[in-house]
């Protein structure tokens, strides 16, 4: 099964969770704060929806511009979860790891994976560099690698080590 399949099952199974903020409506709204929005630029819509929807959390930082969203859970082995604009195609990142997306709901979905307890990041180093970063996904009561992201030149010569990062968000009402 891939990251995007998982990501899709993840969000019939967790419609409350994060994944539910991310599917379009039926209609635009034709007036009100959202007819507005819809009128700027596209990421705008989902800076709303995705920031209302974290404003439910607690225990992360938050970076936004126009055309991106980085999210940095605070506990020690989380790791950034990014969402960039660049036109018509979107980048989602998990530290190094990354996935490029034509639909903006798939990478919306995908960022809000990153952020769930069902997505987990496996860090390869070389000493102390960062080499490679695989996104995981939980199934069969195991963690499963899906995609890997690395770099070309690494110091191969140096002793590998495996870390291993998982976000913990906490709702406010908890």
């Amino acid at each position: 099964m891939s990251v995007r399949a998982h990501v899709d099952q993840c969000c019939r199974m967790h419609e409350g969770l994060l994944c539910s903020i991310f599917h379009k409506p039926a209609s635009k709204p034709t007036s009100g704060i959202h007819a507005q929005i819809s009128k700027g630029p596209t990421l705008t819509i989902w800076h709303n929806a995705i920031l209302s929807k974290l404003d439910e959390y607690f225990g992360f930082d938050i970076d936004t511009s126009d055309h991106h969203i980085i999210v940095s859970c605070k506990n020690p082995e989380s790791f950034d979860v990014s969402f960039h604009a660049f036109g018509e195609e979107f980048q989602v990142g998990f530290d190094g790891w990354h996935e490029h997306f034509e639909a903006e709901e798939d990478a919306l979905n995908c960022f809000a994976f990153g952020l769930s307890e069902e997505c987990r990041l496996k860090v390869v180093k070389r000493g102390t560099m960062e080499c490679s970063w695989a996104a995981q996904f939980w199934q069969d009561d195991k963690w499963v690698d899906d995609t890997t992201t690395g770099l070309i030149f690494i110091p191969f010569w140096r002793r590998k080590q495996i870390e291993y990062r998982h976000n913990r968000m906490k709702r406010k009402d908890s």
